[in-house]
């Protein structure tokens, strides 16, 4: 890794520290074999001291299970196998990349790239605030943002002549931005919002509810993240990536031929083809993908939603498979199955990976030490008595650490909701704010953490470009967006305290 030849800053120095530290680590599949273990270990001193805590919405006492026993190690054998092929970001990925992998291979994603940059007018700057807006807007396909927005903002990078792995970066630090902030309602609203109105009728305080009631701060935020992305990529992660001295750059853009654009147009078409057929089956108001009982498009039960990682894969799929075809790169199904298996081999890290993290994510979950551990941080940051401002800062930086317990954002927002709702009610705050000030830990640690599956998938992409990056260089570096963004976000959301600003329709922040 390229470092610049000036004083370094006592910055850098700390992110030079943690890139040493984190080099310096075994290969992720051995970090989360230890941290089982570790796990295992301590859910038998957990349970010899007999700890326990209430959950705040079923009242049942969760005991911490110990798994160095019999049934600890029944459980392990007996359920392995489900465990991983029930993993969740296992069959996301795997689906997601068959589409994007025969686009990438027929050579349309580059095409389209290097065709599109080359209308947009001005600095190198506009076409990283463009990838910036296109990865928070990528959100509104849920965590598949993750896997298409890497791979395309590395092709991004390269085709202007700068280091991939900085587009890669920038991309997936966007991508989770966009759970604190984005242009559009998505389905992370939808999810919050239920457990949100459930701590809202524990409390048995009226509050009315609606998942557009954080959307002026999330639109705000968008300037935040786009603002805060800019910056640090240009301060702090292309200066330590350096250029592309030890980057492959086999797939170089070249010029757009004439066959190509015809690829480019009928790929086009047929993308357009498969937008009108979704929306022939949500326009009518008993669309066939909407929910079969309340007939919206945007449920749990629509079948909209359910497929979205199918369609967002025949969106890439039919379009590259179209183009592939027109242009020569996929002459045949040969071929297209050739480039499918090329995809999923290049993929073979990231499965045996996925094994030893759905292991890992099991034994929190069968030994209840990860709700525990959450449940009694709450209530003692309840418990506290700081003002206002204070709890609220210390609530965001209280969700960050959870992350190594519990990824999942709908997961941790359904033991805190029940808590964190009603505290704030009590004290005239309304829902909304209790909701903003959850996303935005979330956001936070979404960028840099290595526990979320997605992450570790965006190590063994970067690794086509560099051989050698390691999970400590990859943490160092994407670490001043997390810093940036939280500090960002706090003052964002302390203009928003002060000024009684509303958060969104029919989410003011005191209540009536």
């Amino acid at each position: 890794m390229a470092q610049a030849k000036l004083k370094k800053s006592k910055f850098d120095k700390f992110l030079d520290k943690i890139e040493e530290i984190g080099n310096k680590l075994p290969e992720a599949f051995m970090i989360f074999l230890y941290l089982g273990v570790f796990m295992m270990v301590l859910s038998l001193v957990a349970s010899l001291f007999k700890m326990s805590a209430v959950h705040p919405v079923t009242g049942e006492t969760l005991v911490v299970q110990n798994l160095i026993s019999v049934f600890g190690l029944t459980k392990i054998l007996t359920s392995a196998v489900s465990g991983f092929t029930g993993f969740a970001p296992l069959g996301v990925v795997l689906v997601c990349m068959l589409g994007v992998g025969l686009c990438e291979k027929s050579g349309l994603l580059q095409i389209a790239i290097k065709h599109g940059l080359g209308n947009v007018k001005g600095s190198p700057i506009k076409i990283i605030v463009i990838l910036i807006m296109l990865s928070i807007l990528s959100m509104a396909a849920g965590d598949s943002g993750f896997i298409v927005m890497p791979p395309l903002g590395a092709l991004i990078f390269l085709s202007i002549g700068r280091n991939p792995l900085a587009g890669m970066m920038l991309a997936y630090a966007s991508v989770a931005g966009a759970f604190g902030g984005n242009f559009i309602p998505t389905s992370l609203d939808m999810l919050l919002i239920g457990f949100t109105e459930n701590a809202v009728q524990i409390s048995g305080l009226p509050a009315e509810t609606n998942p557009m009631m954080n959307y002026y701060f999330q639109l705000a935020s968008t300037v935040l993240v786009t603002g805060v992305g800019v910056w640090v990529t240009l301060k702090f992660v292309e200066p330590r990536l350096g250029k592309l001295e030890n980057v492959q750059v086999e797939g170089r853009i070249e010029e757009v031929t004439d066959i190509q654009r015809k690829g480019m147009k009928a790929a086009g078409i047929s993308l357009l083809v498969l937008l009108a057929l979704v929306v022939a089956g949500t326009a009518p108001s008993h669309g066939i993908l909407r929910d079969p009982e309340t007939f919206k498009i945007i449920s749990s039960k629509a079948p909209l939603m359910q497929g979205l990682v199918v369609l967002i894969t025949l969106a890439f799929f039919i379009p590259g498979m179209v183009f592939g075809r027109i242009t020569g790169t996929i002459k045949d199904s040969r071929a297209m199955v050739k480039a499918l298996n090329q995809s999923m081999s290049e993929m073979g890290g990231y499965i045996a990976l996925t094994f030893m993290m759905a292991l890992f994510s099991n034994i929190f979950a069968w030994s209840n030490m990860g709700i525990v551990l959450a449940i009694k941080g709450a209530n003692a940051l309840q418990a506290s008595g700081f003002p206002i401002p204070v709890v609220m800062i210390l609530l965001i930086l209280f969700i960050i650490p959870l992350d190594v317990f519990l990824a999942s954002s709908s997961g941790k927002w359904a033991i805190f909701a029940p808590i964190f709702v009603p505290m704030f009610m009590f004290l005239g705050f309304h829902p909304a704010f209790t909701q903003m000030v959850y996303r935005i830990g979330d956001a936070v640690i979404n960028v840099c953490t290595p526990l979320l599956a997605y992450y570790i998938m965006m190590l063994e992409l970067g690794r086509k470009y560099d051989k050698n990056l390691g999970l400590g260089t990859m943490v160092a570096t994407m670490l001043p967006y997390s810093i940036f963004y939280m500090i960002g976000w706090i003052a964002l959301l302390l203009i928003w305290y002060f000024t009684k600003l509303p958060l969104g329709p029919g989410g003011p922040l005191l209540l009536p």
